[in-house]
């Protein structure tokens, strides 16, 4: 059969074959069949082939070994998470007091919020967070949300706890080896600063981020989804009561 007569591989695979070197490894081309078989690009194709896949399976098997493994690990206990807001410089409330973290959420559930001024998702959360927080603590202290910051700069940060965060506690600014460990520890970060320092290595999440870890271990790692759900029946639950009760609603 002549050249012809040779099956030709598919076209969306013409683009690989063209890059190919005219010469393979380990065949030799100076007798009439080595010439035929450089000829046909079926073979090299296959030849191509042979060495893409091992390369494919080494990287799946390297992608479960060393991140499916960490999911499987699961969150950090309760007990670690305070450990390492306790380390370093501590913990402050707004008027950057230090701060107890051991004993302020002793009993409480534990909120870790990673969120910044610059993004217009945050300032638009950080109210119903705020709101969340009062109503948990309308009766009794139940919760504590701890702030760690996303944002450019110590400017941004002051700012922001200011005007948005009221009575929260928050990692200082200057703690920066302490905000990229807890960054680091939920793989939650935006933002130029934090890219720059954190890379993409290990990240799954952007900002607003809000974990809540319950005093029985229990740790909800999306607590943005959690507290809109919340904030949505309670809206509901307010329009039921004003159908009920018509007036003035508080």
């Amino acid at each position: 059969a002549g050249p012809r007569a040779i099956a030709r591989p598919r076209a969306a695979a013409l683009p690989l074959l063209r890059r190919q070197p005219p010469v393979s490894r380990g065949v030799r081309f100076q007798t009439t069949l080595g010439q035929k078989i450089a000829q046909n690009r079926r073979f090299h194709f296959l030849n191509y082939m042979s060495g893409l896949i091992p390369a494919l399976l080494l990287y799946l098997w390297y992608d479960f070994k060393y991140t499916k493994q960490e999911d499987h690990a699961g969150p950090p206990s309760r007990d670690e998470v305070l450990e390492i807001l306790a380390s370093g410089g501590g913990i402050v409330d707004a008027e950057g007091k230090p701060v107890d973290i051991k004993e302020a959420a002793e009993g409480k559930t534990l909120g870790l919020y990673f969120s910044a001024l610059w993004c217009p998702p945050c300032r638009q959360f950080s109210p119903l967070l705020r709101y969340f927080y009062e109503v948990a603590n309308h009766d009794r202290s139940s919760i504590e949300i701890v702030f760690i910051s996303c944002d450019l700069n110590k400017e941004q940060h002051t700012q922001y706890v200011r005007a948005a965060h009221d009575k929260w506690l928050h990692v200082p600014y200057e703690q920066q080896d302490l905000q990229r460990m807890l960054k680091k520890l939920y793989h939650c970060w935006a933002g130029p600063k934090d890219a720059e320092e954190l890379g993409r290595d290990g990240h799954k999440s952007g900002i607003p981020c809000l974990v809540l870890i319950s005093p029985g271990e229990q740790t909800e790692v999306d607590g943005v989804e959690y507290v809109r759900r919340w904030h949505m029946q309670a809206l509901h639950e307010r329009a039921m009561r004003a159908q009920q009760n018509p007036g003035p609603q508080k």
